[in-house]
């Protein structure tokens, strides 16, 4: 088995067909210009380095796909070339994109892959998840796109990180308590509780919190240096009108993610 593998369109899944409020927009061409949500775009460039292979599974030319890649600071992705139907073979795959993308899984054979379209079929999404337990099919709003929580989601599935190792990453860099703080959590000493290897597991709604954080921290690290990631994570931040975690706790993990990208990007501004 390979690489794991995540397969991911452009229009209205990476890029949404309408505008984001905690997002931007790129100039595309003389007069086009496109919707980004930076947070989505560093996310897809980060389970790159983590060792996943990404592929653009769009109608966009490699050419298109690459000055996209370009402007976007994302590496050369492939676009394969489509998969036509075979002769005197019926199938359920009704569309060119299922086939190339079983044809690529199929040569691929990753232990984990994700494939992310906003215009993937009912009944296409609903065989795969039956006859592809190693898949995760996600199938966002065009006019919204790939969200953070979506990117955490991909992000779990083909990387596999077991939360209490990230929960004890957190601990180690941030403490316990303010760790237990950004989840949301109730109990000060559960995070201590949580890399207990008999201990309870966090809630879906403190797992999505810890994980954003983890990326967060990740990525203002690798930039800035762990001190300042710590700083930036509990100070007073003006974007968010709060520290970093206490707006993480509040639910608010796609602005979060957005001013972190726009920090280490050097897009921040008031």
């Amino acid at each position: 088995m390979s690489a794991p593998l995540l397969l991911i369109d452009i229009d209205g899944t990476l890029l949404p067909l309408g505008p984001v409020e905690e997002g931007t927009s790129i100039r595309y061409g003389r007069k086009m210009r496109l919707p980004v949500r930076w947070p989505v775009v560093q996310a897809v460039a980060g389970l790159s380095a983590a060792g996943v292979e990404v592929i653009w599974l769009t109608t966009w030319t490699d050419e298109l796909a690459l000055r996209l890649g370009e402007q976007l600071r994302l590496p050369q992705f492939q676009v394969p070339a489509q998969v036509d139907e075979p002769a005197r073979r019926p199938t359920w795959w009704h569309g060119w994109k299922s086939r190339t993308a079983l044809s690529i899984v199929e040569q691929r054979r990753p232990r984990r892959w994700a494939w992310a379209d906003d215009d993937i079929p009912t009944t296409v999404r609903s065989r795969l998840r039956r006859e592809h337990p190693e898949g995760l099919v996600i199938a966002p709003d065009g006019q919204t796109g790939l969200t953070a929580a979506h990117m955490t989601r991909i992000e779990e599935w083909l990387l596999k990180e077991p939360i209490r190792d990230v929960v004890h990453q957190l601990n180690t860099a941030l403490g316990p308590t303010i760790v237990a703080a950004l989840s949301g959590a109730t109990i000060s000493t559960l995070p201590e509780r949580w890399v207990e290897h008999d201990g309870p597991i966090p809630s879906p709604q403190e797992k999505e919190r810890l994980r954003a954080a983890h990326r967060i921290w990740t990525q203002l690290a690798d930039a800035e240096g762990p001190d300042l990631a710590r700083a930036w994570l509990i100070g007073d931040n003006p974007v968010l009108e709060q520290a970093p975690y206490l707006a993480l706790r509040a639910g608010a993990v796609d602005e979060a993610v957005a001013a972190a990208a726009a920090f280490t990007t050097g897009t921040w501004s008031l």
